[in-house]
């Protein structure tokens, strides 16, 4: 299942309203917390099939293994890459860069979310 869950902004984080803001501002469409599987994205562009993730300064250093995992199983099972950001500096050539890497590959990425939304609901 997948689904936006339109949070009210006081869910969530100063940096991640600044993140979505700032994504919004560049032209994007962007879902907040967006739901897939058992996981919740931060920003969802799914223009782009992409996921971008605000880490915050303090990042999660701690958890870095598990995130790892998690941004592995998006991309290997829903086909959707995680970007994260820790920093607003050069947010803008980041987002771009990371948009562009992935564009040619969006049919074939968005057919393999398809795939597991399916065997998910099945």
């Amino acid at each position: 299942m997948s689904r936006s869950l339109d949070p009210p902004d006081s869910y969530l984080s100063k940096g991640h309203k600044r993140l979505s803001a700032l994504i919004r501002n560049l032209g994007f469409l962007v879902a907040d917390e967006y739901e897939v599987g058992y996981y919740r994205l931060d920003c969802y562009l799914s223009e782009f099939h992409l996921c971008i993730e605000w880490d915050g300064h303090w990042g999660h250093k701690a958890r870095a293994k598990k995130d790892k995992n998690r941004d592995d199983i998006l991309l290997e099972k829903y086909g959707i890459p995680v970007l994260r950001l820790s920093s607003y500096v050069g947010i803008s050539v980041k987002i771009a860069d990371f948009i562009d890497k992935y564009s040619n590959t969006l049919k074939e990425r968005k057919t393999l979310y398809e795939q597991a939304m399916e065997g998910a609901s099945g």
